[in-house]
This record gives structure tokens, sequence and C-alpha cells, in this order.
């Protein structure tokens, strides 16, 4: 598969998807309310990768703004790759988050209740 690179914008995070090394990369900002721009293209690669997936895959989130729509589209990203540790694939998700963002770490603490998948938590300032 061919690794996709798209470039920010004022309301969309860069994005990486990078097959070769198992790497789905989200940094930046979600603010867009046609987030189903941002994420359609994701989840036509998700699916083709889930084909031939990587024995390890990581999802590496950096995000200084998430808005509310983005959220529930960054879950059914997460509930696509959810199933891959029971076919004997490792997932997991390693999220950067400033230490005084207590919403997004709530957010993220939501996320772990609500997922089977190994999540990692980076703090930064």
């Amino acid at each position: 598969m061919k690794t996709i690179h798209l470039e920010p914008t004022k309301t969309s995070p860069q994005i990486t998807l990078d097959a070769d090394h198992g790497i789905i990369e989200m940094k930046g900002n979600i603010i867009s309310l046609d987030t189903s721009a941002i994420f359609d293209p994701i989840f036509n690669w998700i699916n083709k990768y889930l084909n031939n997936p990587k024995d390890k895959t990581t999802i590496k989130i950096n995000l200084e703004y998430l808005n509310t729509i983005g959220s529930k589209y960054l879950l059914i990203l997460f509930r696509k790759l959810e199933g891959l540790p029971k076919r004997g694939n490792e997932v997991t998700i390693q999220w950067a988050y400033d230490q005084d963002d207590e919403d997004t770490l709530e957010l993220i603490e939501d996320y772990k209740n609500l997922l089977h998948i190994n999540f990692e938590l980076i703090e930064s300032n």
C-alpha cells in the first residue's frame, strides 16, 4: 500500500498513513464541520490496511483541538482497528496531550473505557 501524507490546513490535521510501518498519525487541529472530508480517506485506507495489517499498528495522536464531531469520527477510526488484537495483531494508541488540558484527558479516559486497545499517554507542555 502507498503511504498517504496529507498536509494540515486551518481546520484539519496533518495526517500520515504508513502501511509499511503500521503507523497512523494525526497532528494539529480538527475544527472542520465537514469532518467526513477528513476521515473518509482515512477510513478507505484503513479498510484496505485491515486486509494485510502489520503485526503492530501504532496510532499517534497529537491534537491541539478536537471538536465534538471529530471526536466521534476518531472513535469510529479506533473501533475499526479494535478487532486486530483478536487476530493476533497488536494495536497501540500513543496520545500526546497537554498536561493542563483536562478536557482532552477526560476524552482519552472515555475512549479507554469504551475500547479494548492499549493506550500510551504522553504528556507534553
